[in-house]
């Protein structure tokens, strides 16, 4: 199964973003668009769900997916990759900053606001020219960090677990 899950991850607000500040989705004809569905669950519930809820719940609202197949309709959905939260239309197009907690629960940060730039400024989470870097953890051991520097939105990552795994394959487009 695969999954969108980071950890200990700060995804930066994309460098074509067209605001200089983060803006709030709105409803588009009177529907929940995606922008504003992300939004809603990250503004109300800040470290509570992962990527994976996040991007499923989403994709489960807009199919209208019954609840009594929830759980086999997820597997489904992730047994083919999905786009990370890089894609957001929050990161892409309204400013806003995606943390993913050691445990890989999520928040998001307005672009502008002294927490964007506090994870903005994290030397932990600072890439050298190369795009990798090492640091220590709390316990001492030390992580690589990650950065993919032919996407639009810059993420740095230190890897570990899951996500560590799936990122060590990553290679750029040539």
């Amino acid at each position: 199964m695969h999954t969108t899950n980071y950890y200990a991850t700060f995804i930066e607000v994309s460098p074509d973003c067209p605001v200089s500040a983060a803006e709030i989705p709105e409803l588009k004809n009177g529907s929940k668009t995606v922008a504003f569905l992300q939004y809603e669950l990250f503004i109300n519930n800040p470290y509570v769900y992962t990527s994976d809820d996040v991007i499923f719940s989403v994709y489960a609202q807009q199919n209208h997916i019954a609840t009594a197949i929830l759980t086999a309709e997820r597997e489904f959905f992730f047994s083919q990759g999905q786009a990370c939260l890089r894609s957001s239309p929050l990161v892409k197009r309204y400013g806003w900053g995606v943390h993913s907690n050691e445990d890989g629960r999520v928040a998001i940060y307005a672009l502008g606001s002294k927490d964007y730039q506090v994870f903005y400024d994290d030397a932990a989470l600072k890439p050298n020219s190369f795009g990798t870097r090492t640091s220590a953890d709390k316990r001492g051991k030390s992580k690589n960090l990650l950065v993919f520097p032919r996407t639009s939105a810059k993420i740095r990552v230190q890897l570990g677990f899951s996500a560590g795994l799936a990122l060590k394959a990553w290679k750029p487009r040539s």
